[in-house]
C-alpha cells in the first residue's frame, strides 16, 4: 500500500511529534502537565517556521490553547525552550 503526499506528510508528522514529546518527556514545558499534550511550532509555520526540533515544544492542551489566544507569550517559551536545548548541547561536547 502506498501513500500519497497528503497520508505521507501527517505520518512523518506523527513521527516527529512523538520524538518530541518523547524529548520533552512527556511534559508540558510550561506547566509540567503530563495529559493531553501537543506539539507546538514556537516558531509559526505561517511565518516560515519549519518542522525541527529546535522549533518544536510539548505543551498540555490548555498552554498550547493560551499561546494561540496570546501570541505574545510564545516568546517565553521559546525562551525557556533554547536555553534548555542550549544546556544539553553544552553538556554533550
Amino acid at each position: 500500500m502506498s501513500l500519497n503526499k497528503e497520508q505521507l506528510k501527517i505520518a512523518l508528522w506523527i513521527i516527529k511529534s512523538d520524538e518530541i514529546k518523547k524529548r520533552d518527556k512527556y511534559t508540558c514545558q510550561n506547566c509540567n502537565s503530563k495529559e493531553h499534550l501537543a506539539v507546538h511550532h514556537i516558531y509559526p509555520k505561517g511565518r516560515g517556521g519549519k518542522d525541527i526540533n529546535e522549533n518544536l515544544i510539548t505543551l498540555c492542551d490548555k498552554c498550547h490553547y493560551m499561546v494561540h489566544q496570546r501570541r505574545n507569550i510564545y516568546i517565553g517559551f521559546w525562551i525557556k525552550h533554547f536555553k534548555k536545548l542550549m544546556e544539553e548541547k553544552c553538556k554533550k561536547t
